[in-house]
């Protein structure tokens, strides 16, 4: 998994920029040529008060004698210029992905897609939500697996109790109950009564895990 398409197509991006930027250069030299020292006199003549023999002279050693450094600047800064504008297309690729991670947020159904030059991305963004989406699975089948077991242990919880009940009612309403069989209906209630003990303990251990 790499960004080599990216990497590709940024590079030609920088290509196409700078060719860009000396063809501009080129087109302005040729539409000014012949003009533009002309302008360039007048306008020494201008700024300084010059007369135009001392202006032609400091155009041609200041400009004329430094013209391939000049066109350097010029295409640095028409490169330059292009560049920034240009960045709105490399922008884009940052607005994809948060509207990817928006996506995650907000838990949607679709699948993630970016630019073809960023499939490295979308695969692992698209691999993040199906992680998600199978632990919020996991954890909604846990909690209905707890509560479900909840409801069995109340259920298994109720039968002893109320037996308990029933043979409490029974010794309390014969006191006069034969002393074996009185004995046996206390041995049944507390078998019932650990029996109840060892439910509460497990419902309380499963509480406790699925916490």
């Amino acid at each position: 998994m790499n960004y080599s398409k990216l990497r590709i197509k940024v590079f030609f991006q920088m290509i196409v920029l700078i060719v860009f930027a000396i063809i501009v250069v080129e087109v302005l030299y040729l539409f000014l040529q012949g003009r533009l020292g002309e302008w360039a006199v007048g306008l020494l003549q201008s700024i300084f008060h010059l007369e135009f023999e001392d202006a032609r002279i400091i155009y041609q050693n200041t400009f004329r004698k430094n013209w391939d450094l000049i066109m350097f600047v010029a295409i640095s800064v028409f490169f330059f210029a292009f560049f920034y504008f240009s960045l709105s297309w490399f922008t884009k690729y940052f607005n994809e992905i948060d509207t990817g991670i928006d996506m995650l947020i907000n838990g949607e159904d679709k699948d993630i897609v970016l630019s073809s030059e960023m499939s490295s991305m979308e695969q692992k963004l698209n691999i993040l939500k199906q992680a998600l989406e199978k632990r919020e699975l996991e954890v909604k089948l846990a909690e209905q697996k707890k509560n479900e077991l909840i409801m069995y242990l109340g259920h298994d919880i109720k039968t002893p109790l109320t037996s308990i009940i029933g043979y409490l009612s029974l010794l309390d309403e014969a006191p006069d109950m034969p002393i074996e069989q009185k004995a046996k209906y206390v041995k049944t209630t507390l078998d019932k009564a650990y029996r109840l003990e060892s439910l509460i303990n497990e419902s309380f251990e499963v509480e406790r895990y699925s916490r």
